[in-house]
Formats: C-alpha cells, sequence, structure tokens
C-alpha cells in the first residue's frame, strides 16, 4: 500500500503502474466518488488508468469510467476552490449513478489489486533474509 500510495508514477516500474493508477481511482472514488476522482487527478492519467483497469482485468468498471470522462469532459469545468464548493457541486448528483454503478461492479478492484500483487509479488516488496 505504501509503495502504490506514495509514489510518483514516474517512481514506478511498467509493472508497478498500473495498480498504482487503479489504487487511486479505487480510492478517490470510493471517498468522494467520480467528482472526487476527477478533481483530484490529473486529467492526463484518465487514459491510462482505463489502459490499467484493462492490465487488471477489471473490465466491469472500464465503461463507468469510460462514461464519467465523457461526462466529465461535456462542458467547460472550473475547479472547485472550497469545500462548499465541492459539498454543492457533489450534491447536485452528476455522477450519482455512475458512482452506483462503480460500488455495485465485480469484483471489487481491491480483490484485483491483490490478485495482481500475488501474481508480481516480487516488484512489491522486498524480504530481507539477513534479519
Amino acid at each position: 500500500m505504501d509503495l502504490l500510495a506514495k509514489s510518483t508514477l514516474a517512481e514506478l516500474s511498467d509493472t508497478q503502474r498500473p495498480p498504482h493508477l487503479v489504487f487511486w481511482y479505487e480510492s478517490e472514488v470510493q471517498n468522494g466518488g467520480h467528482l472526487q476522482f476527477f478533481e483530484n487527478r490529473p486529467g492526463e492519467l484518465i487514459e491510462p488508468t482505463l489502459a490499467a483497469l484493462r492490465v487488471l482485468g477489471a473490465e466491469a468498471y472500464l465503461p463507468i469510467l469510460n462514461d464519467a470522462t465523457l461526462r466529465w469532459r461535456s462542458q467547460s469545468r472550473e475547479r472547485l476552490e472550497t469545500v462548499a464548493e465541492y459539498v454543492s457541486t457533489a450534491l447536485d448528483g452528476e455522477f450519482e449513478d455512475l458512482d452506483r454503478a462503480f460500488y455495485e461492479a465485480r469484483p471489487p478492484l481491491t480483490q484485483l489489486l491483490e490478485t495482481y500483487l500475488d501474481k508480481n509479488v516480487s516488484e512489491f516488496v522486498l524480504v530481507d533474509l539477513n534479519d
């Protein structure tokens, strides 16, 4: 978790980048929906996140993020500067249907992340046998 949460994309290997992107997508949507994902994550990471979902086998999430992206990009948006602005915008419920679809999608992204880690454990865990 520490590696995925605290590293920048540039610091990670090709094997580590997909779960990093999926971890942040999952974390942002679980915490504040797609609105929070789009507000907090750089727009240039949307396409790499879609590709990362494919790498992890998260096919159920592809149309959700794709539809959310199309909706997000369909209009000009001002950056939300305050908590009050965010809350007001969130209460409009623009992404409510896609957030619900995300929460209902299976398998959960956390399960897919665990499976990916199991298959690539040497890329994520360093064991020092000299202790």
